[in-house]
């Protein structure tokens, strides 16, 4: 083993102790998709790390075969929203839902991590920024702005939704006209209490493992028949 192998190792380790992981991502497409989030991020506060980011951007080009749109629900200042504009499938189209006035009322299953109004951000700002070419805006309280797209499928949805309440709604909402093999990415996981018991109770009953990736995210893989039995573990990456 050469030494330069030997000392990236060796900080790898260090990190590793300290609860942090490092890894190159520096070959192939993973280099353009690292450059694109670092762009956004010096633009607008991004609201996920670079390995998130460029996550969430492996996640929707994984789906590009799949068919139906493409959604976020949690836009906030729009960082996220332009990673999914700047890669999105030529035919497909952006949804985004926000209020656009920042968070509802947390509940009790919320903790005190969040508050009412954080995040607020203006629609009108985040449309300059993202853009209008196939991308829609739906401002308001989730799901009652979901009506306009009850009968619209969909290939990958990202969740930034933060609380219990909100994140439910969206797995209630969007699960059902996901396609098969289609994704769903949800932030804030297992860092969230809500997120966590939205995801535990929504995907008790379901065939779908949730995946916990690196970072604050889970993926989710829309199948289109099997069973989890009662002893099944969540699957961690």
């Amino acid at each position: 083993m050469q030494l330069r192998d030997r000392l990236t190792n060796a900080v790898k380790a260090a990190a590793a102790r300290r609860g942090i992981l490092v890894a190159r991502y520096a070959d192939l497409h993973r280099r353009e998709r690292l450059a694109i989030a670092r762009h956004v991020a010096q633009e607008r506060t991004l609201l996920l790390s670079p390995g998130e980011a460029c996550q969430l951007l492996s996640c929707l080009e994984a789906t590009d075969r799949i068919a139906g749109d493409v959604a976020e629900l949690g836009v906030a200042y729009g960082a996220s929203a332009k990673l999914l504009s700047m890669r999105l499938p030529a035919g497909k189209h952006l949804h985004l839902f926000d209020t656009f006035k920042g968070l509802p009322e947390a509940t009790a299953a919320d903790g005190v991590r969040f508050h009412s109004g954080e995040f607020e951000s203006n629609l009108e700002d985040v449309r300059r920024y993202v853009g209008t070419d196939r991308i829609h805006y739906y401002p308001g309280l989730f799901p009652a702005t979901a009506d306009p797209l009850r009968d619209r499928l969909f290939s990958f949805v990202h969740l930034d939704a933060d609380l219990y309440d909100s994140t439910l709604a969206a797995f209630q909402f969007f699960y059902a006209r996901l396609a098969p093999g289609g994704i769903m990415l949800c932030h804030d996981y297992p860092s969230a209490s809500g997120v966590v018991k939205a995801l535990a109770e929504f995907f008790r009953d379901k065939p779908e493992p949730v995946v916990e990736l690196t970072g604050y995210q889970a993926m989710i893989v829309k199948v289109e028949r099997g069973s989890i039995g009662p002893g099944a573990k969540q699957a961690r990456l």
